[in-house]
Order: C-alpha cells, then sequence, then structure tokens
C-alpha cells in the first residue's frame, strides 16, 4: 500500500494537467499516513480536498479510491439537520459506527470520505447556536480522533488512524470576492480568462 501511495502523484498527473501541487500533497498525506499507521493516539491524519468547480476533486478522489484501500463515502448533502434535528445525529452517527466496525474499528487501514462539505451550512438555519450535526462531529474527530455517540450506551469510536479526506468547492462568496479585490470587476467564474485563474490559484495559495 505504501508502494502504492507514492504512485499517486504521477496518476493524478496522468489524469488532471496543471494540478502538480495537488498531487504532491495528497500523495505526501497518503504516505505518511500509511508509514505511521497504528501509531496515532489522538488527532488523525486528514486531508482537505477545496477547490473551483471543474479543478480535478472528483479526479483527485477516485485515484485516492484506485490506491486498494476502503473507502467510506458520506454525502453530507443528506445529514443536514432542520431545527429540530430531525434525528440527523442518530443517523448520522450510526452509519459511522456501521462503517467504522466493518473496517476494522480502525485497526486496518481505511478513508473516510466526507464529501459536498460545502453543502451543509455550520449552523441550523433558524438556531443559530446549534451546530450542525456532522460539522460537530467532524471537528471532534479532527480535534480529539475520537467520537462521543450522541446518546447514552453507544459506543466511543475511535478515528485516530483513519485517514479522514474531504471535498469541498469554494463559495460564490470566495469568487465575488477575488473578483472585486483583485480583478476590480464583477465577474463569475465561468467568466474567468486563463489569466484571472492564474491569478485566482496565486490568491488562494496565499503568500509564499
Amino acid at each position: 500500500l505504501i508502494q502504492s501511495a507514492y504512485g499517486i502523484q504521477t496518476k493524478l498527473n496522468e489524469a488532471i494537467v496543471g494540478q502538480e501541487h495537488m498531487g504532491q500533497a495528497m500523495q505526501d498525506r497518503v504516505a505518511y499516513w500509511l508509514e505511521n499507521f497504528g501509531t496515532r493516539s489522538a488527532e488523525p491524519v486528514a486531508l482537505h480536498n477545496i477547490g473551483l468547480p471543474g479543478v480535478g476533486k472528483s479526479a483527485s478522489l477516485k485515484v485516492l479510491e484506485n490506491l486498494g484501500i476502503p473507502v467510506v463515502y458520506i454525502d453530507a448533502q443528506k445529514y443536514v439537520a432542520g431545527d429540530q434535528g430531525d434525528g440527523v445525529s442518530y443517523r448520522l452517527y450510526t452509519t459511522l459506527r456501521s462503517a467504522h466496525e466493518k473496517q476494522g474499528g480502525g485497526k486496518k487501514p481505511y478513508i473516510l470520505l466526507i464529501d459536498e462539505l460545502d453543502k451543509t451550512p455550520e449552523i441550523n438555519s433558524e438556531n443559530k447556536e446549534k451546530t450542525q450535526p456532522l460539522i460537530g462531529m467532524l471537528n471532534e474527530i479532527l480535534t480529539n480522533g475520537k467520537l462521543v455517540p450522541p446518546y447514552s450506551g453507544g459506543a466511543e469510536l475511535n478515528f485516530s488512524n483513519v485517514l479522514i479526506v474531504t471535498a469541498m468547492n469554494f463559495s460564490q462568496k470566495e469568487i465575488e470576492l477575488f473578483s472585486k479585490e483583485i480583478l476590480g470587476a464583477d465577474k463569475s467564474y465561468w467568466d474567468f480568462t486563463e489569466e484571472d485563474a492564474q491569478k485566482l490559484d496565486n490568491w488562494l495559495r496565499g503568500p509564499g
């Protein structure tokens, strides 16, 4: 598996043009996770795949899925809670527990992939002080590697040795901010020239 991880950048370069930095980052994180598998007791190794529509996020996730490592897929859109919760916390926890137990409870390598994370608001629409269950649970997992059940009698889950991968698009608000601050024009992403796209890439990476 470690050997296959060191082929991620090559495979991603074959699938996507101009995303060498993404391929290198993915390869480094996955290789680090596998080389240190079984040694972690707190926060897990995480890979956050964030970008614009059409830049290759789906292709990069496909490369991960083809490594031969089991992937547990969670569609964030299916776990958006209404103002009363709608049982989402229980449903999400039981989904995670079932998948975690099926994959050996974290004793064998597997990837927890949470897709469409940008479709999940951080808080409920009306109750502004109540965090969405998925956001709260993901934060708990990333902070200490463990997930406490949302009800009494449930088992605590240990994700310390699971690779956590999230995927999301940049919001339209960020595109609008870039257009105004950098381009000095009111453009949508689909109106960008090749030069605009390069400026956006530099802006997103920040200084250095």
